[in-house]
This record gives structure tokens, sequence and C-alpha cells, in this order.
């Protein structure tokens, strides 16, 4: 993988990983009743990106981990 693949992949998955949490936030406001069952959806989604592809990721890319993940 190019250093410029690399950047890339890493913007991406922080970025999705902002999307994930921030969905919760609209379904709290738009739909509270659901809150509860989707805030355990998107924790299975976030923990699943962050253990399987951010994890092994950044442990072949270290520079390339962002702070908020440290």
């Amino acid at each position: 993988m190019t250093r410029e693949a690399a950047e890339q992949f890493s913007e991406l998955m922080v970025s999705i990983g902002k999307q994930v949490a921030g969905s919760l936030a609209a379904i709290e406001k738009d739909a509270p009743a659901d809150h509860p069952e989707y805030r355990e959806w998107t924790s299975r989604v976030l923990t699943a990106i962050l253990v399987e592809v951010m994890n092994p990721f950044y442990a072949e890319h270290p520079d390339l981990k962002p702070k908020e993940l440290s």
C-alpha cells in the first residue's frame, strides 16, 4: 500500500467512525424510543471497525494513528 493510499484509508475509517457515532445523536433526538437498541448496534459497528480494521492497520502504520485513538 502506498503512503497516499494508507493516508486515504485512515481518513476514511475515521470519517466512517464519526458518521456512525454522529448518527446516534440524531436517533436520540428523533426517535428516543429506538435509542437504546440503536446505541447497541452502533457500538457493535464501531467496535468491529476498531478491532478488526483500525487496530491492525495502525499496528502497521502507527504514524498515521489519529491522536483521538491513542
